[in-house]
C-alpha cells in the first residue's frame, strides 16, 4: 500500500539523499497528511434514519480567511446549499446539519463568526425546502436522477480557501472583539454581494494565498440509540498558487448567482470548487518516487492525488445470539469527490461541466458512464472479504452485491455510495442509507461474509488511471471514505459508534 506524504516532507527527503531530480518547478496539490491545507473534503452527511451531521473548522493561522462551503447531494453531486464563512485568526468555527420540516435538511450554527449570507437563528433549510422550490436538479437543471428533496438527505461537502488577508481593512470587520462577536458582519456580507463593491476590490481586500491554515473534523451523531461516530476530512494542501501566468491573486468570488455577476466574472458562481486548483498534483509512488501529474491544474490535478486502486477497511455483521448479547452492524461510505467535473455532462448552471466552469477535463476518464437516463453513473467493482483469520467465502460465480443486477455484476453507481454489510431491509444496517438498483447504496450480502467480522478489499475495475500511474495498477478512480460500525447491547447498558477511515491501495 501506498502511503502519502506531504509535498514539502518529499522535498526534504530528496535534499537528505543529495538531490534525485524531485523537485518540480512550482507548488503542486498534495494529499495533506499532516492535516492542514485550503482545502477540505467532508466524505459524508447525513439526515437520515435520527442522524445529525456535526462540522468544524479551525483557522490555525494569524490572517483572516475567508472559506467557501459547498454542500453536494449524493446522487451526482449537484450543489443545493452553499455559503461563505470569513473565520479570524485562530478561529473555530461549527454548524450542525439536521433534519428539518418535510424532511428538508436544515443547517444551524451558534458560532458568533460571520458567515454571507447571515445564517438564521433557527437554521437554514437547503434549497428546495423554501418558497422557491427544487432549483438543483428539477426543471431545467434536471438530471434523471430523483426529483424530491429526500435526494438531499445525504451527500458530501467541499470546504475551500478562497483568500487571506492580515488583520486589515474589510478582513478586520471578521475580527471578534472581547465580547466574542465579529466587529462588523454587515460590511462583510455588503462586500460579498457586490454592494459597493467590485469584485476586483473584493479580491484585492484578501489579497494573500500562501498559507496551508485549514483542520477540518466532523461527526455523526445520532442522540437516539447513542451513537456518536468522528472523523477527520481529507486535506488538500497546495491547492491553487496565485503566481501561475494568468492566475487571479486568490479565489475570491462574490456570492451570487451569475445573472447577478456579470458575464466578466460568470466563473464567480462555480468558484472555488474541486476544479479550481491551478497547480498539477504531486504523489509519492509505491517505490517511493515523487510524481506530477501530466494534468496542470482543474480536476485532473486532484483527481490524481485521489486515485486509488482499491479500498480496505473493516467490516462486521454480528447478531445477537447465545455467545454474544451485542448486535454489530457496519457501513461503508465511498465518496468520489469529483466525479460530477466527469460524468454530469449536462451544461446547466447547477451541474458538473455547467459552462462558464474552469478546469473541466476533456472527456469521461477517469469514470466510465455519464449520469444516465436511469439516474446513475456506474463503475465496476469486486471485493473479497476475510475473516479474521484469513477465510473468505466464494459463493458460485463470484460474491455479488444485493440485490444483484442482472448481468452487469458489481457497480457503485452514485457519487456518495453507501456499503451495508448484511443488511435486509431496504436501508443500511447504521445509516439508513437506501439501499438497491439506482439508489445511492447497496448490501454486501451475508452469504458473502465469512463468519462475524474482519476486513475487506475493494477494487475498481474499469476506472482509468491518470498518468503517470503511481503504481502498477491498471484501473484506479479518485475515491475517499470511511467504515462507521455501530454495537449495540439489547439491554441497554451501553450503545456505541465508532469510524474507522479507509486504506487503499494505489
Amino acid at each position: 500500500m501506498m502511503k502519502f506524504k506531504m509535498k514539502q516532507v518529499a522535498l526534504a527527503v530528496g535534499a537528505v539523499l543529495g538531490g534525485m531530480s524531485m523537485v518540480p518547478a512550482v507548488q503542486a496539490v498534495n494529499l495533506a497528511t499532516d492535516g492542514l491545507g485550503q482545502a477540505l473534503i467532508f466524505p459524508y452527511y447525513t439526515t437520515r434514519a435520527g442522524w445529525n451531521t456535526l462540522f468544524n473548522i479551525t483557522n490555525t493561522s494569524s490572517q483572516v480567511v475567508a472559506l467557501k462551503v459547498r454542500f453536494h447531494e449524493g446522487y451526482n453531486s449537484r450543489d443545493v446549499f452553499d455559503f461563505n464563512v470569513i473565520m479570524s485568526p485562530y478561529d473555530v468555527w461549527n454548524g450542525t446539519l439536521s433534519n428539518g420540516a418535510g424532511n428538508v435538511p436544515i443547517f444551524s450554527t451558534s458560532d458568533t463568526s460571520c458567515t454571507v449570507p447571515a445564517i438564521p437563528a433557527a437554521g437554514q433549510l437547503f434549497q428546495g425546502g423554501g418558497a422557491n422550490g427544487l432549483l438543483a436538479y428539477t426543471g431545467a437543471a434536471a438530471d434523471s436522477g430523483p426529483a424530491t428533496t429526500d435526494r438531499m438527505r445525504e451527500g458530501y461537502v467541499s470546504v475551500i480557501m478562497m483568500g487571506a488577508s492580515p488583520v486589515a481593512g474589510l478582513a478586520a470587520s471578521a475580527v471578534h472583539t472581547a465580547a466574542g462577536v465579529p466587529a462588523n458582519c454587515a460590511a462583510l456580507r455588503a462586500a460579498f454581494g457586490l454592494q459597493g463593491t467590485t469584485i476586483a476590490a473584493l479580491r484585492a481586500a484578501f489579497p494573500n494565498y500562501n498559507v496551508n491554515p485549514l483542520k477540518g473534523a466532523f461527526s455523526l451523531v445520532n442522540a437516539a440509540n447513542g451513537w456518536n461516530a468522528s472523523g477527520s476530512t481529507v486535506t488538500l494542501a497546495d491547492f491553487y498558487d496565485p503566481t501561475v501566468a494568468g492566475a487571479a491573486p486568490n479565489l475570491i468570488t462574490a456570492q451570487l448567482p451569475p445573472d447577478q455577476v456579470g458575464n466578466v466574472y460568470a466563473d464567480s458562481f462555480h468558484q472555488p470548487e474541486l476544479s479550481s486548483a491551478n497547480t498539477a498534483g504531486d504523489v509519492l509512488s509505491t517505490a517511493g518516487a515523487l510524481l506530477t501529474s501530466t494534468a496542470t491544474s482543474g480536476a485532473d490535478s486532484v483527481s490524481y492525488v485521489l486515485q486509488r486502486a482499491s479500498v480496505v477497511n473493516q467490516w462486521a455483521n454480528l447478531n445477537a445470539s447465545a455467545s454474544s448479547a451485542w448486535t454489530v452492524k457496519s457501513d461503508w461510505v465511498i465518496t468520489y469527490p469529483t466525479k460530477r467535473f466527469y460524468a454530469d455532462q449536462s451544461t446547466n448552471q447547477f451541474a458538473g461541466r455547467a459552462a462558464g466552469r474552469t478546469g473541466l477535463p476533456a472527456g469521461l476518464a477517469p469514470f466510465t458512464n455519464p449520469f444516465r437516463i436511469d439516474g446513475r453513473s456506474c463503475d465496476a467493482v469486486t471485493f473479497g472479504a476475510y475473516d479474521r483469520e484469513e477465510q473468505q467465502v466464494n459463493p458460485p460465480g463470484g460474491p455479488v452485491f444485493s440485490p444483484a443486477p442482472s448481468a452487469s455484476g458489481n457497480q457503485l453507481c452514485a457519487e456518495v455510495n453507501v456499503l451495508s454489510f448484511g443488511a435486509t431491509g431496504a436501508v443500511s444496517s447504521v445509516l439508513g442509507a437506501p439501499l438497491g438498483a439506482g439508489t445511492l447504496g447497496a448490501n454486501v450480502p451475508a452469504n458473502a461474509l465469512p463468519g462475524e467480522n474482519g476486513w475487506m478489499q475493494l477494487n475498481f475495475q474499469n476506472g482509468q488511471v491518470i498518468a503517470p500511474a503511481p503504481s502498477a495498477a491498471t484501473s484506479a478512480l479518485p475515491a475517499v471514505g470511511f467504515a462507521v460500525i455501530n454495537r449495540t447491547d439489547p439491554n441497554g447498558l451501553l450503545n456505541e459508534s465508532f469510524l474507522v477511515d479507509h486504506a487503499y491501495t494505489r
